[in-house]
């Protein structure tokens, strides 16, 4: 019979060099360099699964046994029908031991790794692109300090260029406590007003949008076709691709976040607006920050504060460039966005791996291997085909008057 194997030598679904006793045993020599801790200190304690999809291992908490019991809070959701009780005894058994003084572990394409009462974060950069990760971010942050605009977590030991683990970049930061925000509570036009401050002090360029479109530049019929489109679709997003690559309307570019979300924006209770997690900041298309505030953000169901944030861009771009006629309106650059990101990198609700777009028949196995029905799977491939017609219809009318 095969041994079964341990949770802790397993890889980690999204980093899978890395297992989960790797992490910790790095974690503990994090410790170390730190200089934060007295390794003097160390106890053996548990190690919890935090969440119940165990093979991604997206939250793992480190404490006693009996401090788990103590603070079990999903008892009261037993008691309320939520959770059954064998799930969560399962969940409450520990999967292995461990000596790092870290509480909670979160596990993504990087580590964060929580330790409440120092009130810090380490944050370990595992994959090969980490170097650049952690290099945008220490940047952005270190010159969001000195601009002052809005409030980032304080770097309290930088790490990255001289690891404690091999070539893995490691940085600790201030833990500061805070709630994303809330419908109804919507503070993405407060967050986008300092970021348009952002954007003048790191200057402001203007350029074409072909690097926008550029990875879409090689597409052919043949290729289109071999993916289920018909020739006539081919033949609209062909020209919609090649009028975007050659179109001579330019959009600002500056320093950005790069992922703008609200899910990177924190709200003391003070009210103090913090952002966080600038690894994909980067020199592009400063619309691509609106864009994700509003669609991956904005709470607002009436959406007066889409209408208030584009106010605010669409005065501000005009303040920039206040007699130049051969600027991309702003709605246009969304729709830009919008084509590219929901139309050609997303299904529905689903992301779709960015090597995928318009490959119409790995889009539908994409689907049935998320156990999406046959009949619903090609309904939404129909409704998907047609929403990227339309929208490239529009962005060709757009280009051409333009």
């Amino acid at each position: 019979m095969t041994e079964p194997v341990s949770p802790l030598s397993e890889p980690l679904s999204q980093i899978p060099d890395v297992t989960l006793g790797q992490v910790l045993q790095d974690l503990e020599k994090c410790e170390d360099a730190s200089g934060l801790f007295d390794s003097k200190n160390r106890q053996q304690k548990s190690i919890f699964v935090d969440s119940y999809f165990l093979s991604n291992y997206r939250w793992i908490k480190i404490c006693s046994f009996f401090s788990r019991v103590k603070n079990w809070e999903y008892y009261p959701q037993v008691v309320k029908g939520k959770y059954s009780l064998d799930t969560v005894v399962n969940h409450l058994l520990p999967i292995g031991q461990a000596k790092a003084f870290v509480d909670q572990i979160r596990i993504s394409y990087n580590i964060l790794a929580f330790y409440p009462e120092e009130k810090v974060i380490c944050k370990i950069y595992y994959k090969q692109q980490g170097k650049t990760l952690v290099e945008n971010e220490v940047v952005a942050i270190r010159q969001a300090e000195k601009l002052n605009l809005f409030r980032v977590p304080k770097i309290i030991v930088d790490h990255s260029n001289d690891s404690p683990i091999s070539d893995t970049p490691v940085v600790w930061y201030e833990q500061i406590i805070g709630k994303k925000p809330k419908v109804g509570e919507d503070r993405s036009a407060d967050l986008f007003e300092p970021l348009l401050s952002w954007y003048d002090a790191n200057g402001v360029e203007l350029e074409t949008p072909a690097r926008f479109i550029s990875h879409f530049a090689n597409l052919t019929e043949d290729i289109l076709v071999s993916h289920g489109w018909s020739k006539s679709e081919a033949e609209i997003i062909l020209n919609t691709t090649k009028m975007i690559y050659n179109s001579q309307l330019l959009l600002p570019v500056s320093w950005i976040h790069g992922d703008m979300g609200l899910e990177n924006c924190l709200i003391t209770d003070e009210g103090e607006i913090v952002i966080v997690d600038w690894e994909w900041s980067e020199k592009n298309y400063i619309f691509l920050d609106l864009y994700y505030l509003l669609y991956y953000g904005a709470n607002d169901p009436n959406n007066e504060l889409g209408t208030k944030m584009n106010n605010l861009y669409t005065q501000w771009f005009r303040n920039q460039f206040p007699d130049r006629e051969d600027l991309m309106p702003v709605d246009l650059q969304l729709l830009l966005q919008k084509f590219l990101t929901q139309k050609l990198e997303r299904l529905g609700k689903f992301s779709v791996n960015k090597n995928l777009p318009l490959q119409l028949t790995n889009l539908k196995n994409y689907l049935l291997n998320k156990e999406v029905s046959e009949e619903k799977a090609e309904k939404w491939l129909a409704s998907y085909k047609e929403q990227v017609i339309e929208d490239a219809e529009k962005i060709c009318n757009a280009l051409a008057e333009g």
